[in-house]
């Protein structure tokens, strides 16, 4: 194993939020203008239909590709296991989501062009699926440099290929299928061998490990299903509600803050490397110092935030929307509550994560979607639109308020 410079945790951070910046834009790119502006006028809607409806469906079984083991294998200090049994593991549980995805297409009838287009782009994700345990290994290694330039060529990359593939074919499967192979090479062309460097990563299959490790990282899966859903029960329950026009406003004006929760967990991930080193080491003092550090930051944030909205948000949503969404700009000020909440909530699970504590994340999440599910309704009637993000904020609250009294008598226990 060849011996490599370690980059500050600031370093990493920065290097992590430009990749993350650009890689979401570029699929957003893809998504939201691509599809539509290079599709022929009479194809665009339908073309775009079929690949926001493939987006929604993989984006379940994507999670169960990667089964919220990233944080696991980062803060895996002591290595228990190897870089080879984590993707072991990984290929298990994407050709398990995989058969899921196929299962659940077929189960709900859609047409054989719409099982075939989401099921390319479920192939797509799963470049997605290797890269992030590859990024891990990179983490791991205060490496995140690498982890940058992967996720801008695999960004860059899949625009050009869809922009050519659905330029001269019309199609949208063409167009997802040249996404996948474009993607495909980035990983194994760049990924793969910047990731060697660190030791082998060769895919291991041991029936112990890989069952020992799907079962003791099921509740982060359970969790991160829950988590999800704190915030999209309130926005289906507005819809059923008021209607499509409400959620269109709501979830409009809530698409460019989502750039605010890009931007803090991309910032803060880098650092639960050094959180796992500081609770392995029993340096408690210094793994709470960090964790103060990192709610300071996400306070800050929010502030700024906060503060552009009041000067500028009724003028920016004018501006990027039009004159009909600017009277809506006072829901920004809720949305940036839910933001901050959603980045404490995912701080503390995190945290929870590296403490070992991984079922204490399953129950938080799911009170927490109770709370949601409960308030939705009653709040969207009381306070109209800004329901949502009350109802949301609360969820959060009763989570972070768990999470924070476990991870408080685990660092007593820890400082002993």
């Amino acid at each position: 194993m060849k011996k490599t410079k370690k980059l500050s945790v600031s370093q990493n951070a920065l290097y992590n939020m430009i990749g993350a910046l650009v890689f979401c834009f570029c699929q957003w790119l893809i998504s939201s203008l691509l599809v539509v502006h290079l599709s022929p006028e009479e194809s665009s809607v339908q073309n775009a239909g079929l690949l926001q409806l493939a987006i929604s469906v993989t984006n379940i079984f994507f999670a169960i590709s990667c089964y919220n083991m990233r944080t696991y294998q980062i803060s895996d200090v002591k290595n228990e296991y190897s870089y080879g049994d984590y993707i072991g593991v990984r290929i298990v549980t994407a050709v398990i989501a995989v058969v899921l995805c196929l299962v659940y297409v077929i189960a709900l009838g859609y047409s054989l062009e719409t099982i075939l287009c989401i099921m390319l782009y479920m192939i797509f994700k799963l470049n997605e699926t290797f890269s992030d345990v590859l990024h891990a290994v990179n983490q791991k290694n205060y490496r995140m440099d690498y982890v940058c330039i992967s996720y801008c060529l695999r960004g860059i990359s899949s625009v050009i290929a869809f922009s050519i593939a659905i330029a001269l074919f019309n199609n949208v499967l063409i167009a997802v299928l040249a996404m996948g192979i474009i993607s495909l090479l980035e990983v194994w062309l760049y990924d793969v061998r910047a990731t060697r460097q660190f030791g082998s990563i060769k895919p291991t299959f041991k029936k112990e490990t890989i069952f020992t490790l799907l079962i003791f990282c099921l509740p982060a899966v359970l969790s991160s299903a829950a988590f999800t859903a704190i915030t999209s029960v309130p926005r289906q329950t507005l819809e059923a509600v008021s209607g499509k026009e409400a959620l269109g406003y709501y979830g409009t004006i809530a698409t460019p803050l989502l750039i605010v929760q890009i931007l803090a967990t991309s910032i803060f991930n880098p650092m639960l490397t050094e959180l796992a080193e500081y609770y392995n080491d029993g340096e408690i003092k210094k793994f709470t110092m960090r964790l103060l550090k990192n709610l300071v930051l996400l306070i800050g944030i929010a502030a700024v935030v906060c503060v552009g909205v009041a000067l500028f948000g009724e003028f920016a949503v004018g501006l990027v929307f039009g004159k009909k969404f600017a009277p809506y700009t006072y829901l920004m000020y809720g949305i940036v509550g839910c933001t901050t909440m959603y980045v404490i909530s995912w701080l503390c699970t995190n945290t929870l994560i590296i403490m070992r504590k991984l079922w204490v994340c399953a129950v938080a999440s799911m009170v927490a979607l109770v709370i949601s599910m409960v308030l939705s309704r009653p709040f969207i009637n009381l306070f109209g639109m800004n329901g949502v993000s009350f109802s949301i904020i609360l969820a959060y609250i009763v989570h972070i308020s768990v999470c924070i009294s476990v991870i408080y008598k685990g660092m007593k226990l820890k400082g002993r």
